[in-house]
């Protein structure tokens, strides 16, 4: 056992060895080792989402000793010390920018806790590539067997063997109690409503555009996915002037480009639309809206373009692109696949910090660090939700067969408008 600062241990085979991810970039280097660099502004994102770093940590396969073998290698567990009111998490960083959360090993609700010395709690975590904190299942049935083990293994491992390194940040939080409540205040720092691209500023700001009412503007809409908000998801346009993905003569095709930031937990695609044809009702006589919709954001977009349809006949809609949206539904919303969804969307905001590092003109901390914390506060919860996932109405509405998903079917129409950017 290797016992680190702030009751931080790692139980360790001796075929892997533990340092600090802060060593010296020359034995990172000579590990393979992340370094800490990579990810710009990581920990203070963190600390944004309210987790006290207790230990980072960097876990590498040591030179094979004489006589090792596969079948003597124990996986490494970490144990972590916490009092009464405290709750931990891992968040493991694997060779390419994979990032995955982990809970405590055999968690059910509540997590596997050690009594230590004088009556402390521990917290243990497996570090392994598989299992419930990872796999992904594409059915959700009820079973009375033992639930075996589900995922692709993922790069670095050999079954549950390490080969690479993997850096480790020990997170400790506050534990809260979850209430219908909760889950609202976890995107509660989002602002609800209207945002509209200011030219002048070149940034996302607050409010729609002034339009005058006789002009029959031309509006290209925007709408994000989970996790997101309007600057998370499109910021990138902020670079418009430089960068091919956003030509300038597609910029000055439209009198306004306009987001709409909801929430993607507490609420239905349906409830968010409803918001949008309420916010909406003020556009000018004969407005012609194109539309750009994200992930879930897609569904949120057919919601509200026919509910505006209704209430304002003298708009006209043209195209929409939907980028990787859930249209079909994702049996990521399954609560089985929870874990799965986190991972996947912690992997994708933190690489988009690396990309917008080399986008110029676009100073993404912020809205990143709103999706982090985000992920983090559902990451706290988590556990606690039952297996219906009925507490979580906005995924919900994305499983496949959903009441949501059935109604937009039924009233699809002029599909040759729509088109899909997948992969």
């Amino acid at each position: 056992m290797v016992d680190l600062a702030n009751g931080v241990s790692v139980v360790r085979d001796a075929q892997v060895t533990v340092y600090s991810s802060n060593s010296s970039p020359a034995r990172r280097r000579r590990s393979g080792g992340a370094d800490a660099s990579d990810v710009a502004g990581l920990d203070s994102m963190l600390a944004n989402a309210d987790f006290d770093l207790a230990a980072d940590i960097t876990i590498a396969p040591a030179r094979a000793r004489r006589g090792a073998s596969a079948e003597s290698y124990e996986a490494p567990q970490i144990e972590v010390a916490l009092e009464d009111n405290e709750d931990a998490v891992v968040l493991i960083e694997q060779q390419g920018g994979v990032f995955r959360w982990s809970w405590p090993a055999d968690s059910g609700a509540d997590g596997r806790q050690r009594r230590g010395g004088g009556g402390a709690r521990r917290a243990v975590f497996d570090l392994v590539p598989q299992g419930k904190d990872s796999g992904f299942s594409a059915a959700n049935p009820p079973d009375s067997e033992p639930r075996r083990r589900r995922g692709i293994p993922l790069a670095g491992w050999i079954g549950e063997r390490l080969i690479e390194p993997i850096r480790v940040r020990v997170l400790r939080f506050i534990a809260r109690k979850v209430t219908d409540a909760v889950i609202d205040k976890v995107e509660g720092d989002l602002r609800e409503g209207p945002r509209h691209w200011d030219m002048t500023r070149n940034m996302w700001v607050d409010g729609l555009p002034a339009l005058s009412p006789d002009s029959s503007p031309r509006i290209l809409l925007f709408v994000h996915g989970t996790f997101s908000s309007t600057a998370n998801s499109f910021g990138g346009i902020a670079a418009y002037d430089s960068n091919p993905a956003m030509p300038l003569e597609i910029v000055n095709s439209y009198d306004a480009m306009i987001g709409f930031d909801h929430k993607t937990l507490a609420l239905t695609p349906l409830e968010n639309a409803a918001a949008m044809n309420a916010a909406f009702a003020g556009l000018p006589e004969g407005s012609f809206i194109d539309a750009v919709a994200f992930s879930r954001g897609g569904l949120v977009y057919r919601a509200f373009e026919r509910a505006f349809a209704a209430s304002r006949p003298d708009v006209h809609f043209g195209k929409a692109v939907f980028v990787g949206c859930t249209n079909a539904g994702t049996f990521l919303a399954h609560p089985e696949n929870w874990k799965a969804l986190v991972d996947l969307y912690t992997t994708i905001v933190l690489a988009s910090v690396r990309a917008i590092s080399v986008v110029t003109g676009f100073g993404g901390v912020d809205p990143v660090s709103f999706a982090i914390k985000a992920i983090g506060d559902f990451v706290k919860i988590m556990p606690q939700l039952a297996i219906d996932g009925n507490e979580v109405p906005g995924l919900a509405a994305m499983q496949p067969g959903s009441a949501v998903l059935s109604e937009l079917e039924a009233r699809e129409e002029d599909l040759g408008r729509y088109h899909a950017i997948t992969s």
